[in-house]
């Protein structure tokens, strides 16, 4: 690493030691009104062949382009335009802000020259002090410089220059830069461009650092507006272990289109060079785009990338492509109609697999969906009618059994709901009616065979209230009832959703995809509250659910799965003034077992916020290969003096074996913030049976998870005023709160 590197490092680690805090300044911005003929005024005015002034005392001076108040001025006019000597003031326009020792002004100020002064852009926090200055063809050109948004402020920055040019729309540059931060010197450079405004500006943005077990990571941002409504940003990078590549981000806005396309590529990545299951070259990109007009939209989300792994081994810094670090890509776009009560969908539906324990997708295209709603007094009708043409990859007909004799399928599914709502009394009482039909076109052996199937469920609840306190409570019974008929050779081609929120009682258990209803007789019964007083408020939902038969359809697919005969249904929050307590339950008496549970606890102390979560998920038997569980611990403390320190970790409570982990320090004033972060993380060793050998070999799995575990550190800084935040760090932060 490089040893000046090393001492910024060092240096910015050490500013609590000279760091304090200090107000911060206030930069003002202002609307102009002008004359449409000169207007000249003083305390003393004496007048030379009516055009020449000699002005002394509260000199004001008023165009048709700016504003000019001083304690001296001899101004020669002709016409509209006038030029001049002036001494001891300031002078305002629409796009600039000046004040100078003195001032020599040519038609009316397009060419100026001044001394000892500082220069300040409408609606931009930057103010430039200068020995010398000169305007000439809307271009500014200065000598003997300090910019800075707040120079005056002990704890803020500043930038020294030997010649700084600005133009008219607010870029510039400066020579033999010296970087200030608290009074210290840390950094040199030659020449560095930077903008005076806060409007978009093509130019280099602040780089980009990062130094960890992959040696040092440097990407230079360029950003380029190619019109009003579009710009890309490239951004060439630097991996020390991994080789050379860039990122871009390119982004389109109109009234009927939305568009930013996304771009990764790393050329003959270092690490990789024993791994024939990986090309050299490692890429990913991304389109998303919508939009729409006259009642029709459109919806585009479509991500591939060279190797399930490239994200993660090459984490992004101005592209977007997969920033829910999902184990999925999806390819996926859509046209929509709607019009009153009626709404159709054509759609394509695909995605690359991006976790090797994931079942892989299947495509579906293209996918034609209808709905229609609407209500009669208090009678509801809704329909569903959806086709698909899937087409199904081989590690999918290889392990669900089907025997096809082509790689695609059609299903026609039909679905219908009538409800009546009724209320008796106090109570509210909802009964519904569900009919789902399914229909394949294949002649495969071991086929899923065509159903109909009606189910029933009826609901009331009545509300209770506290007249004298904000608590309520809402008692609630539901009844369901869904029969059980054979599908044959179930096929689960939609993605099954498996429902992790056990509270979610009105919702159908484990799946809610469109090949399979769940057969239940069930019974559940318990009440919603709120308890709302002072600084102290409890609310949630209880219940408790009986299953009167068990699944045929899950014992039937699913080996030896039992749903529970009775189970325990929470989910409640605590909060009370800094305090915040969420206990999450489905709990199964008769297995006396958690099948779903997460009890978090979160404490704000002063200017400390301390979480700790435990997440467990045991719904096994049959459905998955190994338990959840694992505990996450997060701290963020504020140290005083507009210092933050974070700390971070996950650690799977099975094999006892940590996660993922942060720590980090950061400071932040109005004039600056700058943050170190160290991560380390680490995967778990699985048995990958599912894996798909097309994507990568097992053999390689074992080398693979030992690129993706890494330590890595971070470096970041914003100079308030010349700087975009960095939204990185910031969203880190909050997942940390989330």
């Amino acid at each position: 690493m490089n040893i000046r590197l090393v001492q910024f490092f060092l240096l910015l680690t050490a500013f609590p030691l000279f760091s304090k805090e200090h107000a911060c300044p206030n930069i003002p911005f202002w609307e102009m009104e002008y004359s449409s003929t000169p207007s000249i005024s003083a305390n003393i005015t004496e007048v030379e062949n009516n055009n020449t002034f000699k002005l002394e005392g509260n000199v004001s001076i008023l165009s048709a382009s700016n504003i000019i108040q001083a304690n001296e001025a001899n101004v020669t006019r002709n016409g509209n335009e006038y030029s001049g000597f002036v001494k001891a003031g300031s002078l305002n326009s629409e796009l600039f802000r000046l004040t100078f020792e003195s001032l020599n002004i040519q038609n009316s100020g397009e060419e100026l020259s001044a001394i000892n002064g500082t220069l300040q852009r409408n609606q931009s926090p930057l103010e430039l002090t200068f020995g010398t200055l000169n305007r000439e063809a809307n271009l500014f050109k200065m000598e003997t410089v300090v910019m800075s948004s707040c120079s005056n402020n002990p704890g803020g920055w500043k930038i020294n220059g030997s010649d700084v040019i600005v133009n008219d729309n607010g870029r510039g540059s400066i020579s033999d830069m010296e970087l200030e931060v608290f009074g210290r010197s840390v950094l040199w450079l030659p020449w560095v461009p930077f903008p005076a405004t806060t409007d978009r500006l093509s130019g280099f943005l602040e780089p980009k650092i990062q130094f960890g077990s992959e040696g040092l990571d440097v990407s230079l941002p360029y950003f380029l507006i190619l019109s009003p409504s579009s710009d890309i940003t490239f951004a060439p990078r630097n991996l020390a272990d991994r080789g050379k590549g860039f990122e871009s981000n390119f982004r389109y806005k109109s009234s009927i289109l939305d568009i930013e396309i996304d771009g990764l590529f790393l050329d003959k990545d270092k690490k990789l060079k024993g791994l024939d299951a990986l090309d050299n070259n490692r890429w990913a990109g991304a389109t998303r785009a919508h939009g729409g007009i006259a009642g029709f939209s459109y919806n585009i989300n479509w991500a591939k990338a060279s190797d399930f792994l490239v994200l993660q081994n090459i984490p992004t810094f101005v592209s977007n492509i997969d920033i829910n670090r999902s184990p999925y890509l999806l390819q996926n776009a859509s046209l929509e109609y709607r019009n009153n009560n009626l709404d159709l969908t054509i759609r394509s539906e695909d995605a690359q697999l991006l976790d090797p324990v994931a079942s892989k997708s299947v495509a579906k295209k293209p996918e034609i969906e209808i709905n229609y709603a609407d209500t009669w007094n208090n009678v509801g009708f809704s329909l569903q009618a959806i086709r698909s043409k899937f087409h199904l990859p081989q590690q999918f007909i290889q392990t669900s059994g089907f025997q096809a004799n082509s790689s695609s399928l059609t299903r026609d599914y039909l679905k219908t709901e009538f409800n009546v709502m009724h209320y008796f009394k106090e109570w509210s009482v909802q009964a519904a009616y569900t009919h789902t039909s399914r229909e394949y076109e294949v002649q495969d052996t071991l086929s899923p065979k065509n159903t109909n199937i009606g189910s029933a469920y009826l609901h009331a609840s009545t509300f209770l209230k506290d007249q004298n306190s904000n608590s309520a409570l809402k008692p609630f019974l539901l009844i369901k009832y869904t029969p059980y008929e054979d599908y044959g050779n179930i096929l689960l081609l939609d993605d099954q959703v498996k429902n992790t929120f056990a509270y979610d009682m009105l919702s159908n258990p484990v799946f809610s995809g469109k090949d399979i209803t769940l057969d239940e007789r069930s019974l559940t019964a318990g009440f919603e509250f709120l308890f709302n007083k002072a600084s102290t408020q409890f609310q949630g939902m209880l219940g408790i659910k009986k299953n009167y038969e068990d699944s045929k359809v899950l014992n039937k697919f699913f080996t030896n799965f039992q749903l529970p005969a009775e189970q325990l249904l929470l989910d409640a929050t605590l909060m009370h003034n800094n305090t915040f307590i969420q206990l999450v339950l489905d709990y199964d008496f008769n297995q006396s077992e958690v099948q779903h549970g997460q009890i978090a606890f979160q404490q704000s102390i002063g200017g400390s916020t301390f979480k700790i979560a435990q997440h467990k998920q045991n719904v096994g038997r049959g459905l998955f290969l190994e338990e959840v569980d694992f505990r996450e611990f997060s701290i963020i403390s504020d140290l005083g003096n507009n210092y933050q320190a974070f700390i971070y970790n996950s650690e799977d409570t099975i094999t006892n074996k940590n996660m993922d982990s942060y720590i980090g320090i950061g400071y932040e004033n109005c004039c600056v913030a700058w943050r170190i972060l160290a991560r380390d993380k680490r995967l778990i060793d699985l048995n990958l049976m599912q894996a798909d050998a097309q994507l990568i070999a097992q053999e390689s799995w074992k080398e693979m998870i030992s690129y993706e575990n890494k330590s890595r550190i971070t470096f970041e800084i914003e100079l308030k005023g010349l700087m975009s935040p960095s939204k990185r760090i910031q969203r880190l932060l909050q997942n940390f709160q989330e």
